[in-house]
């Protein structure tokens, strides 16, 4: 039987993984991030155990930054946009170590330098 998908879609169309964005765990947006890990945070979890989540949640957050920013075209738009979500990430930033801060204004300076 012949495959009836042209073999240059193969090579352009690869499948995105869903990322389930109501899930703490999964999550790149803070204010599902934040809450939900502060309801299941243990009294003996250690304090580099938050940060690894905080990390990990960075790491996303900078992920879904950089792909939304590719379909921004002006520089206008584009800085809004990358200060309207930082600001909603700092909305936490009690709950944040100094570290977890220090990397999200890395991502801030690199984001609006690019």
């Amino acid at each position: 039987m012949f495959n009836k998908i042209p073999f240059f879609n193969k090579l352009f169309h690869h499948k995105q993984t869903a990322v389930d964005e109501s899930d703490w765990r999964q999550t790149s947006q803070a204010a599902i991030f934040f809450p939900g890990y502060q309801a299941e945070l243990a009294p003996e979890t250690s304090p580099a155990e938050i940060v690894a989540l905080q990390t990990a949640f960075l790491q996303r957050f900078d992920e879904r930054m950089q792909q939304k920013l590719k379909k921004i075209k002006k520089a206008d738009k584009r800085d809004q946009y990358i200060i309207d979500e930082i600001n909603q990430v700092r909305q936490f930033s009690p709950e944040m170590s100094i570290e977890i801060r220090t990397k999200l204004a890395q991502i801030k300076r690199s984001l609006l330098e690019n």
